[in-house]
């Protein structure tokens, strides 16, 4: 074999290994900035994703407050609905007095009708004798 002297074997067993961890920690870098580059890719689009989001959230928001705001509130509903039961409670009133009414002035027709009509049989009988 040869003789190599002691230090250059341990010098040249340092500079392998050196070279060798030089080596893995350039291989980690890149791993390590490649997986960075991907993360803040990944974060970019998940602020997108969310911006997106949370306007179309804003939307509907707004939308809902439109929607509110011009809907009748239950209070107005049943003010009004009264109401309206009311008119319709005085024109049925109105319409069975009216009715009442008709049928009174039917009731004195006929009867004034049925009043003429014997009258006008006594004129007959006695007129022709």
């Amino acid at each position: 074999m040869t003789d190599i002297p002691l230090r250059e074997y341990l010098q040249s067993q340092i500079d392998g290994v050196e070279k060798r961890l030089c080596q893995k920690i350039s291989a980690q870098d890149k791993s390590v900035g490649l997986a960075l580059t991907s993360a803040k890719e990944a974060v970019a689009k998940a602020e997108t994703a969310m911006s997106a989001r949370l306007e179309l959230l804003n939307e509907s928001r707004a939308a809902l407050k439109d929607m509110v705001a011009t809907m009748l509130s239950r209070n107005e509903y049943t003010a009004a609905h009264r109401e309206l039961v009311g008119r319709i409670d005085a024109l049925e009133k109105a319409l069975a007095k009216a009715a009442g009414q008709q049928s009174v002035w039917i009731a004195f027709g006929t009867a004034g009708v049925a009043v003429l009509l014997g009258m006008a049989d006594i004129f007959v009988r006695l007129g022709g004798r």
